[in-house]
């Protein structure tokens, strides 16, 4: 699932990566 790559990534700090993505 897409969402849990995100949320993956998000917990390694690289929420900066997905900012524009993962707004809201």
């Amino acid at each position: 699932m897409l969402l849990k790559a995100l949320l993956k990534d998000i917990e390694a700090g690289n929420l900066k990566s997905f900012g524009p993505h993962y707004q809201g």
